[in-house]
C-alpha cells in the first residue's frame, strides 16, 4: 500500500571508482560495476533487466530470485536456508551481463525494493512491528540520470504512516456514539443523563475532519436515521405510540448529488403503516423532497419542493376483502387494487402562482465519512445520526 509523507535523500553521484568502504545503499550510477568475488555486505534485490545471450533462462532464473523473496517480508523474515537460497538465485541472475557497462538511459526510472540484508533499512520494518502507531509502505530508488554517461542522481524514498492509533480511536468514538443511541428508540426515549453522553459522543466524532469540505459524491446515496433530538421527527414517533392505529417504520434520508458540486437534491422518506390495513411497518411511504445549495464547507441550504405518500401496500387481509380469493374477481375490484398499489398523492409545497418562496432551512454536516453522516439543523432544530443503508427500492 502506497502510504503519504514520503521520505527523499538526495545523493550526487560522481563517477569514482567503488571501495570496500561505501555506503551499503548501492550506487550503480557508475560507468562500470565493480566485479564482486566476496560478499563482505549487505545485498538488495529489485526487478531489474540486463542483456543475456539466453532471454528464456534468464527471465527463468529472475522469476525464481523473486519467488525466493518474495515471502520473506522484503528481507525482515528470513531463515538462514532462505538468506542461502537468495544468495544462489541472486549469482545466478548476476552472472548475466557482469562484463557490459551500466546503460543509465536504462537504470533512469523508479524501482521498488522487494528484498534486502540492510540493518539501515530492514530496522525501519523491525520498528513498524515494534511500534503499533508505525506504518512503513512502499520503498523505492528513483534514479535520475537520462541522456548521461558519468552519473546522475539517486533517490531513495521511503512511504510511512502513522494512521493506525487516529483511524483506531475514530472508530472507537463511533462505535461509542452508536452504543449511546442504540435504546433511545431513535430519540424518544431519553433521559437527561443519555441526552448529555450522546452529545458529548458526537462532538467527540465531529471532531475529526471538521475543516475538510463535504464530498458530495460521497455524500450521494441513503443513509438511515439511528438517532435524532428534532422535535419534527419525534412528533412521529410520540404520535405511534398514542396512536395504535399508527405504525413508523424506518427514516431514511435519500441525496442525489453525483457528480455534482453546488448542490442536489435530497429526499427524506418515512416509512409508515396502518396495522390490519397496510403491510407492517412499510405499508405506505412519505416522501419530503428538497432541493439543497453548498453554501460553504459543511453548510448546506434546504428548499423544500414537495411532500408526497407514495407506494401503497395494503395487507392480505384489506386485499381479500376487496377482491376475495375464492369469488370469482370482477373487474372493478382488480381496478381498485391497482389504483391503491400505484397511488401517488402529492402536495407541492408552494404554489407557483404565488411567487413566494417555499420554505427551507440551513443544515450543517458536521461529520461524514463512508458509513457514518451527523448533521445538525441550524437554529436548534435537533441533531441527527444516520448509517449509510442500501439503495432504496423504486
Amino acid at each position: 500500500m502506497d502510504l503519504p509523507f514520503p521520505v527523499l535523500l538526495q545523493i550526487t553521484i560522481p563517477t569514482v571508482k567503488p571501495s570496500r568502504n561505501s555506503i551499503p545503499w548501492p550506487n550503480p550510477c557508475t560507468k562500470r560495476p565493480p566485479k564482486r568475488t566476496s560478499r563482505p555486505y549487505s545485498t538488495r534485490v529489485t526487478a531489474t533487466s540486463t542483456t543475456a545471450p539466453s532471454p528464456a533462462e534468464l527471465e527463468r532464473r529472475k522469476h525464481d530470485l523473486l519467488r525466493a523473496v518474495q515471502d520473506t517480508e522484503r528481507g525482515l523474515v528470513t531463515t538462514a536456508d532462505q538468506r542461502s537460497s537468495i544468495e544462489e538465485a541472486l549469482v545466478r541472475v548476476e552472472g548475466y551481463g557482469a562484463d557490459s557497462p551500466v546503460d543509465l538511459s536504462k537504470l533512469d526510472g523508479t524501482w521498488r525494493l522487494n528484498y534486502t540484508s540492510a540493518s539501515d533499512v530492514l530496522v525501519l520494518f523491525e520498528a513498524a512491528t515494534r511500534l503499533p502507531i508505525l506504518q512503513v509502505g512502499q520503498i523505492f530508488q528513483k534514479f535520475e540520470c537520462k541522456d548521461r554517461s558519468d552519473g546522475g542522481i539517486v533517490r531513495n524514498v521511503v512511504r510511512w504512516s502513522i494512521p493506525t492509533l487516529l483511524e483506531a480511536e475514530l472508530e472507537r468514538r463511533k462505535h461509542d456514539l452508536l452504543r449511546a443511541v442504540q435504546d433511545t428508540e431513535r430519540g424518544l426515549v431519553t433521559t437527561a443523563d443519555q441526552r448529555s453522553s450522546i452529545e458529548e459522543a458526537l462532538v467527540r466524532v465531529e471532531g475529526y475532519g471538521a475543516d475538510s469540505p463535504v464530498d458530495l459524491s460521497k455524500l450521494d446515496g441513503t443513509w438511515r436515521l439511528n438517532y435524532t433530538s428534532a422535535s419534527d421527527v419525534l412528533v412521529l414517533f410520540e404520535a405511534a405510540t398514542r396512536l395504535p392505529i399508527l405504525q413508523v417504520g424506518q427514516i431514511f434520508q435519500k441525496f442525489e448529488c453525483k457528480d455534482r458540486s453546488d448542490g442536489g437534491i435530497v429526499r427524506n422518506v418515512v416509512r409508515w403503516s396502518i396495522p390490519t390495513l397496510l403491510e407492517e411497518q412499510e405499508g405506505a411511504t412519505l416522501l419530503v423532497s428538497a432541493k439543497f445549495s453548498v453554501l460553504s464547507k459543511r453548510n448546506i441550504y434546504l428548499q423544500f419542493e414537495e411532500v408526497a405518500v407514495e407506494n401503497i401496500k395494503i395487507s392480505e387481509e384489506l386485499q381479500a376483502l376487496i377482491a376475495p380469493a375464492l369469488l370469482p374477481r370482477s373487474f372493478l375490484s382488480l381496478q381498485i387494487l391497482q389504483f391503491l398499489r400505484t397511488f401517488r398523492a402529492q402536495v407541492p409545497v408552494r404554489s407557483p402562482e404565488s411567487g413566494r418562496r417555499s420554505p427551507g432551512g440551513l443544515y450543517y454536516l458536521s461529520y461524514m465519512d463512508r458509513d457514518m453522516l451527523l448533521g445538525r439543523s441550524v437554529g436548534g432544530g435537533g441533531v441527527f445520526v444516520f448509517t449509510r443503508a442500501q439503495p432504496l427500492a423504486s
